[in-house]
């Protein structure tokens, strides 16, 4: 068998959960557009950074996604924490980051916002 369509009889196949990564990533980018030039509801975490209704909902609607293709995955987000599941695979989602977008680190006063 191709090594791209069957990794192990326990696990999908990782041509599976490409397409699922992909489908994650653009409906919590959809979700996040939503909000902008929109009003935010925007407060501070714990650790000083901001969160907002944006951040909130396009995590909900990744974690959706999902843990309705794959529900025993585990999942860690940074504005819910971790959803733990059955399975060896994690997935790890930061719902809009507007800190590391490689297009800010380049050109500061443009801020680029990513999902991932």
């Amino acid at each position: 068998p191709d090594r791209n369509d069957e990794v192990s009889p326990d696990l999908p196949s990782l041509s599976a959960l490409l397409n699922v990564a992909i489908d994650v990533a653009k409906a919590g980018g959809r979700r996040t557009l939503e909000f902008f030039g929109g009003r935010v509801e925007a407060e501070t975490k714990q650790d000083g950074s901001p969160v907002t209704s944006a951040d909130r909902e396009s995590e909900d609607e990744m974690r959706r996604k999902i843990l309705h293709a794959f529900p025993s995955h585990t999942i860690i987000g940074e504005e819910k924490g971790l959803t733990q599941g059955d399975s060896r695979i994690r997935w790890i989602i930061d719902p809009l980051d507007l800190h590391s977008a490689p297009a800010e680190r380049a050109i500061p006063e443009l801020p680029a916002p990513s999902v991932s």
